[in-house]
């Protein structure tokens, strides 16, 4: 049971990662800072630019870990 919880949060965690680095570096396939900013824009939020980055920081720092 530990093992497969370990893998799961390990799977999770990379999966976050990942989409993370799509919003603040535009890494595989994403958008970047810019292409997520002009999302957020579309959608009537503002500051779109730093809510862009504070999202992709989101996503890395709230990974599954305790």
């Amino acid at each position: 049971m530990t093992t497969g919880l370990l893998l799961l949060r390990i799977l999770l965690a990379g999966l976050l990662l990942g989409h993370a680095l799509q919003k603040l570096r535009g890494w595989f396939g994403g958008a970047g800072p810019a292409g997520t900013s002009a999302v957020f824009e579309r959608r009537g939020f503002a500051p779109s630019t730093q809510l862009a980055t504070t999202t992709g920081q989101t996503h890395t720092d709230g990974g599954p870990h305790r």
